[in-house]
């Protein structure tokens, strides 16, 4: 099923609708902390017990891995973060990221939170990989050399039942750290997050089992 991409009249020139198998997301994009910290604050809401958070990001481009976005995802609300492009890390995300009522979930999410630590000292408190979730589940369990954007699809399939195309290489391979993204890479940004956060809440008490299995 194709990802599709709209900005009606009605949103500002940063906000963007996605649709993801007839789920529609707000996607955010931007650089500027104000902006960051607005659309924290209206997550606010969603936060009454432990929120789920999907967690992506971008490398600049093939052969240099420096982190280009950070993407999160609540709900059907999504940020794309240009960490390249922005003037200082605002104190309403390092905060978030740090709060331990919130799980942030994602594939191959240790790599990009060891990233977020070296190059912006941003730490993040409570993490699930889901690829570590899935080699729980026997049916689930990723095959060897599965990369990690074709694994988090094969998930969508066998939880979600969604079948999700494959981002393209073209889009793979591009320039994240454009100072503009094009609507192919806001769009494939946003289901990479968007479709983590989806995962974990179906899973989520063969999460909350994985997490206790693992503090034992």
């Amino acid at each position: 099923m194709s990802i599709s991409i709209s900005q009606p009249s009605n949103l500002s020139p940063n906000e963007y609708e996605v649709c993801i198998c007839s789920n529609m997301v707000l996607a955010t994009v931007t650089n500027s902390p104000k902006v960051v910290d607005k659309w924290i604050s209206e997550i606010k809401p969603f936060s009454r017990d432990r929120l789920i958070v999907g967690l992506a990001t971008e490398t600049v481009c093939q052969g240099n891995p420096a982190l280009a976005t950070l993407q999160l995802c609540v709900w059907n609300r999504c940020l794309i973060f240009e960490l390249n492009h922005c003037s200082k890390i605002p104190m309403s995300l390092i905060l978030f990221l740090y709060d331990p009522n919130k799980l942030f979930v994602g594939v191959g999410v240790a790599d990009n939170i060891r990233k977020l630590k070296d190059k912006y000292s941003l730490y993040v408190s409570n993490t699930v990989d889901l690829a570590s979730v899935a080699n729980s589940e026997p049916p689930l369990k990723p095959k060897k050399g599965m990369m990690n954007m074709t694994f988090l699809r094969f998930l969508a399939k066998m939880v979600l039942n969604w079948d999700i195309n494959e981002k393209p290489t073209n889009i793979i391979l591009s320039r994240w750290d454009n100072q503009s993204l094009s609507h192919e890479q806001i769009k494939y940004a946003c289901a990479d997050a968007f479709l983590s956060s989806e995962i974990a809440r179906v899973w989520v008490k063969i999460i909350e089992s994985y997490v206790r299995s693992k503090q034992n």
